[in-house]
């Protein structure tokens, strides 16, 4: 028994020697330290290095570190008996980057911590201090039995800029920071103490946060105060802040375990023009609002009111785990011109705005609610109307009421727009499942002036519109009717989501000027319009167009206006039938006058890009009729044909079997260029009704810029011969030549054109005769003409003097050369008469 004992005791001695080694001494710590390193590391996100590890019957020390930069130090002294302690720590982190990646964020900077922590193990303090973002902070914790129990931080002149820095964000506000926190029981049913934090000195930096966040801020300081104070679960509150932006206060109480809360708040922004960086809305102006916040995370009530646009406006909203169930608002005698203004726009009118909005249930599935709103006493600001638009509008007053009903998934509304200028009236049903519309319409517009600011079209006059929509979000239809330039108008229009799919539109006996003042052009022709347009395909545009006019006749006093051009009253009509496929339109137009014929057989237009490529056929059967727009008669017909293209530069091509020659000519945008072979002198005389004294194949070229009038005519002619005339019977007589038998070669005609100026060289000559301009200028816009030309007959020379009036020029001749005195009167007389016909 005695040898048994002994032996039990040896072994227990030999046990806590063996624990003792380990524990307590250096040998058994180095043994132990990689054990416990591994233990540590098993359950830490970092890898740690223990580094120190030294523990003896009474005192400790380890030190672990984390890199060479971060570290944790504690030492001290322990009771293993007693289980009480007093132990230092240090806390250097000298560079926070390596808890980035357990932050999920880029961090910097360092943070330094000592203090003691004292006591036993059911009852023990931790007191300390810290740098924290250049701040002087002190602290001290208190725990009960292994929980929080008291809590004291003293945080002063935190340093904004530097915090930023250390969580790795940008440096968008300079400041400091005092926070005091003092809890003296933290049991989460009757937890006691208080809060004060402060930001002072603060400026937000409007550099950074225009570059890092697209914030357009003026530099801004605020500064801000929140006292709070606990007792049991309760917490009792008082917030304002304080800057250029905004103002807010906030006072009340929040319960912790009811998650309940009961405040009053109040906002004053100054301008709102100065948060449109971070609303992403073009708002400006002043706004303000106050009221109660009542409830809990269930059940929330927000209580309010407010003076937008100069209203007595308020608001009840309820919610549900923080969603809207019931939303009531009361709008009074809101001003629609500060509304507009408070909107980004300008004050185009001003009404009284009353509503009233009831919505019991949210749900798009299960709506319940109702809204009146009403505009009354709207008045356009016509010098705002006219300053901006340059639409000059009659005294405009409108009212407006619109009266929605919800009821589950439909809506029902109806809606009256009335002013001295239009009528609006819509009512109708849809669902907010898939937006299922039945609805009617009706548009009176009295003067369609009134919408170029929506438009952006100078469209005017009356218009008058009705009909229905029926479909849904997927496919919908719009058909309705309308007066349009006094015609029978319809239109069949089908929807895809919203987007236009196809167009069926008919256009019965519009009157033309009714249209054309529609569009805002004068009333250049009558005429019965009648149009037929199916389009299959709206993108690409796809379809069929017929379009016609008949009973057309011109107006000859607004072509005048509008052109000064003498057009006499011209009967028309009009057809052109067109395809389109894949936004090309394709089509043949006739158009036939009582002055002129054109036909285009193949017209194309790419509607995408507006190019333009069309042949024509251009024809005029009776000059004669072209007097009035001439302002001179012209004789016989004319025809030409060609090609037209409009994309870059508008180029037109022209071809005519014209006085027995040809004529060939292409305009690009302002310059004419022309060339003609053979014309015959003869056949252009008849036409400009000349005494037909010459005949002779003409070729020639001629260049003109339409924009700068400047141009050059440039001719020649053989084998003239001149008619017989007096002319050529009394020269034959005086000096026994007959000039019919002459033949005249070498002959042109060159005409420098420059606007109204035309300076012209001419000459000709046969055998025997020859004739040639010493001065040759013609007025066209005075219509006079300054001119010298020389003849010698043989040997016999002498000059001809034209000037004055074109149409009757007075015209003298120099003969003594070769004409005796006694004859020189009877001379001048015959040729003087000869040379008025001829000119």
């Amino acid at each position: 028994m005695k040898k048994t004992l002994f032996i039990s005791l040896s072994v227990i001695t030999f046990i806590l020697g063996i624990i003792y080694i380990l524990a307590f001494t250096s040998i058994g710590n180095n043994l132990l330290r990689p054990r416990i390193e591994a233990k540590i590391n098993a359950s830490s996100p970092l890898l740690l290095s223990l580094k120190e590890f030294k523990l003896d019957i009474n005192t400790l020390r380890v030190l672990i570190e984390i890199d060479p930069k971060n570290s944790i130090l504690a030492y001290g002294q322990y009771s293993l008996f007693s289980q009480s302690f007093d132990i230092n720590y240090e806390l250097k982190l000298t560079d926070l980057s390596f808890l980035s990646e357990v932050s999920k964020r880029q961090l910097s900077g360092a943070l330094l911590s000592q203090g003691k922590v004292q006591g036993v193990l059911e009852n023990f303090t931790i007191k300390g201090e810290s740098d924290l973002a250049k701040s002087d902070t002190k602290y001290t914790v208190v725990l009960k039995e292994m929980k929080l129990n008291k809590a004291a931080i003293k945080l002063s002149n935190l340093d904004i800029k530097t915090l930023l820095s250390i969580l790795g964000e940008k440096a968008y506000s300079s400041g400091k920071v005092d926070l005091h926190v003092q809890l003296t029981d933290l049991s989460p049913q009757h937890m006691k103490g208080s809060v004060v934090a402060q930001i002072k000195k603060a400026n937000l930096n409007a550099k950074t946060l225009k570059k890092e966040l697209g914030f357009q801020l003026s530099r801004t300081s605020l500064k801000s105060d929140l006292k709070a104070t606990f007792n049991d679960d309760s917490i009792n509150y008082l917030f304002t802040l304080s800057s250029e932006l905004a103002q807010l206060y906030s006072k009340g109480k929040a319960s912790l375990t009811k998650e309940s809360i009961e405040t009053i708040y109040k906002i004053n922004i100054k301008e709102l023009a100065l948060l449109k960086s971070i609303t992403k809305a073009n708002l400006r102006g002043p706004f303000s609002t106050q009221g109660v916040i009542v409830g809990d995370k269930k059940s929330l009530m927000l209580k309010g009111k407010t003076d937008i646009a100069s209203s007595d406006s308020s608001y009840d909203i309820k919610l549900k785990n923080f969603n809207p169930s019931k939303v009531i608002v009361h709008i009074k005698d809101a001003k629609l011109d500060k509304l507009l203004y408070m909107s980004g726009q300008k004050k185009f009118a001003a009404a009284k705005i009353d509503a009233d909005i009831e919505l019991n249930n949210l749900n798009p599935k299960n709506l319940d609610g109702k809204a009146l709103i009403k505009l009354s006493q709207g008045k356009i600001n016509r010098e705002l109307m006219q300053r901006t638009f340059d639409l000059k509008l009659p005294k405009t007053t409108f009212k407006l009421e619109m009266n929605t009903l919800l009821n589950k998934y439909k809506i029902t509304y109806t809606l009256a727009l009335v002013s001295n200028l239009a009528k609006i009236n819509s009512k109708g049903k849809l669902t907010t499942e898939n937006l299922q519309t039945q609805a009617s319409y009706r548009i009176d517009i009295q003067e369609l002036a009134l919408l170029k600011p929506i438009s952006n079209a100078p469209l005017r006059g009356p218009f008058a519109t009705s009909g229905t929509v029926i479909g849904n979000q997927k496919s919908m239809q719009v058909k309705g009717v309308s007066n349009l330039a006094l015609s029978k108008t319809r239109y069949d229009l089908k929807l895809k989501d919203f987007n236009p799919q196809q167009i069926n539109l008919s256009i019965e006996n519009a009157k033309l000027d009714k249209l054309l003042y529609f569009v805002g052009e004068p009333s250049y022709a009558k005429a019965e319009l009648n149009l037929n347009a199916n389009l299959s395909s709206i993108t690409p545009l796809e379809g069929k167009i017929i379009l016609t006019m008949n009973k057309g006749f011109s107006n000859t006093k607004t072509i005048k206006k509008a052109f000064d051009i003498s057009l006499p009253s011209t009967k028309f009509n009009m057809r052109s039938d067109g395809l389109i496929k894949e936004n090309k339109l394709t089509a043949k137009t006739t158009f036939n006058s009582s002055l002129a014929n054109i036909i285009m057989k193949k017209s194309e237009l790419n509607i995408k890009t507006t190019t333009l490529k069309t042949d024509y056929e251009f024809s005029v059967p009776s000059l004669l009729k072209l007097e009035p727009l001439l302002k001179r008669k012209l004789y016989g017909k004319f025809s030409a044909k060609g090609e037209i293209t409009k994309d870059k530069q508008l180029i037109i091509t022209a071809h005519s079997n014209i006085f027995k020659g040809k004529l060939n000519a292409k305009i690009i945008d302002d310059d004419v260029k022309a060339n003609f072979k053979d014309l015959r002198a003869l056949e252009v005389l008849k036409m400009m009704g000349y005494p037909q004294v010459i005949d002779a194949p003409i070729n020639g070229n001629l260049n003109y810029n339409t924009k700068t009038r400047i141009g050059k005519l440039d001719t020649t002619f053989d084998r003239a011969a001149l008619k017989t005339s007096k002319m050529t019977e009394l020269i034959g007589a005086l000096t026994h030549t007959d000039l019919t038998k002459e033949r005249f070669n070498q002959g042109s005609l060159i005409s420098l054109i420059n606007k109204d100026i035309i300076k012209s060289t001419f000459k000709m000559r046969s055998k025997t005769v020859k004739i040639h301009s010493k001065k040759f200028i013609i007025n066209s816009k005075k219509q006079l003409i300054d001119a010298r030309f020389a003849l010698q007959v043989k040997k016999y020379p002498g000059d001809i003097l034209v000037t004055g009036n074109i149409n009757a020029p007075h015209v003298k001749i120099d003969a003594k050369s070769i004409i005796t005195p006694e004859i020189e009167k009877k001379v001048s007389k015959e040729i003087n008469r000869f040379l008025k016909k001829l000119f």
